[in-house]
């Protein structure tokens, strides 16, 4: 799993446009995507917003990487009229509806 999340990264790195979600309908593309590649996208997507604005989210200690992009998926399937909206927009407030800061 490392291995692959790693080479995700390396992925994204040197095709910033396959793994640019900007709005909330190609992030979610990318999460109902039947492909083993773009579902990886996905969850580096997702891992990368989290990682650059970690200071906005308080994500409880014991929480997976897998539950946090679940949490995302579950949100983007469940509010649809916030699909235009900015993608990296969406991943926080997906994450700060289930675990708000105190």
């Amino acid at each position: 799993m490392k291995r692959l999340v790693v080479s995700i990264l390396v992925l994204i790195c040197l095709f910033p446009t396959i793994a640019h979600a900007k709005t909330g309908n190609e992030l979610k593309e990318l999460a109902l995507a039947a492909s083993e590649f773009k579902e990886g996208v996905f969850f580096g997507y997702v891992e990368g917003v989290l990682e650059a604005r970690f200071i906005e989210v308080c994500v409880p200690n014991g929480v997976t990487r897998h539950q946090a992009v679940d949490v995302v998926k579950k949100y983007l399937m469940d509010n649809p009229a916030t699909l235009h909206q900015p993608a990296d927009e969406l991943v926080v407030r997906a994450v700060k509806l289930a675990w708000p800061c105190k």
